[in-house]
């Protein structure tokens, strides 16, 4: 019976599943000549397609508290990308710096379109280059704005 509990206990360490981890990294993209820095996050113990998902940030910019949601969403089976609006490098400090510049962005809708798109597609490439050629989930076309 000990055998067998051992033998369990190997089969059990040494499968994929237990070496899976949620990885997550920044990507540099562009919009344009504007470089932007997102973060993605996925869980390597998934071997079959799976949905993505843009997180969008707060008013704060990718921080730690965007990229724990998207290593969240990762973990629940997601590839996410949480997306940068502002820029590389552009990180407001406080409110009072955030909602100047979130005003740029709420005057410029056109702006904040192309960037929200510029992040789709290297959603769409990434998640493609993780698992091979794969459709986007209704989640994410939805996302997509026009």
């Amino acid at each position: 019976m000990k055998t067998i509990i051992l033998l369990l206990a190997i089969i059990i360490l040494w499968s994929p599943a237990a070496f899976a981890a949620v990885r997550g990294n920044l990507v540099e993209y562009k919009q344009e000549n504007a470089v932007l820095e997102g973060y993605l996050a996925y869980d390597d113990c998934f071997s079959e397609q799976r949905p993505g998902v843009l997180v969008i940030h707060d008013w704060l910019g990718v921080g730690t508290y965007v990229r724990a949601r998207a290593e969240q969403l990762a973990s629940m089976g997601y590839v996410a990308f949480a997306l940068d609006i502002y820029g590389k490098g552009v990180r407001p400090v406080n409110a009072k710096e955030a909602a100047t510049l979130v005003e740029t962005y709420k005057n410029d809708r056109t702006l904040l379109r192309l960037r929200a798109n510029a992040s789709l597609d290297v959603l769409r490439v990434r998640r493609r280059s993780i698992l091979g050629e794969w459709q986007l989930s209704a989640i994410v076309s939805a996302v997509q704005l026009h």
